[in-house]
């Protein structure tokens, strides 16, 4: 379950940040990114529950090699749904700059967000490692 729920969320998670800052992104392409994720992790898993040999020609565990190819292809599709539809309406964009922080105080956010995350996966690792004697 938390396999599936991890490659749903990791497909769907480039559209959702890139969201912030390329006003291009509308409503349907969050919308594809969110089937289009559901619907390639759920073939992806039918085709190894299957035997397909589907994942032999890379060099990545399947749950791996699955992440990799539902990001990828969501992003596709999410991308040519992108250009293929309407832009969203000037004022709505308008609007929804306004209520954005600047964007130097998001991106600053951002790296803070991203380096608190690593320093907290790197001392849990480093703690399991020494935990289980392999450090």
């Amino acid at each position: 379950v938390v396999s599936l729920f991890l490659s749903i969320s990791t497909g769907v998670a480039p559209v959702l940040l890139l969201r912030w800052f390329w006003m291009r992104i509308n409503a349907w392409s969050q919308l594809s990114a969110m089937l289009a994720s559901l619907v390639y992790t759920v073939l992806l898993y039918a085709l190894e529950a299957s035997g397909h040999p589907i994942y032999d020609w890379l060099p990545f565990k399947p749950h791996e090699t699955r992440i990799i190819l539902v990001t990828v292809l969501t992003s596709l599709t999410w991308l040519t749904v992108t250009f293929l539809t309407p832009r969203t309406n000037p004022d709505l964009t308008a609007q929804f700059k306004e209520a954005l922080p600047p964007r130097k105080r998001v991106l600053k956010d951002l790296g803070i967000a991203l380096l608190f995350g690593l320093g907290i996966t790197a001392v849990l690792f480093l703690g399991l490692m020494l935990l289980f004697g392999r450090g």
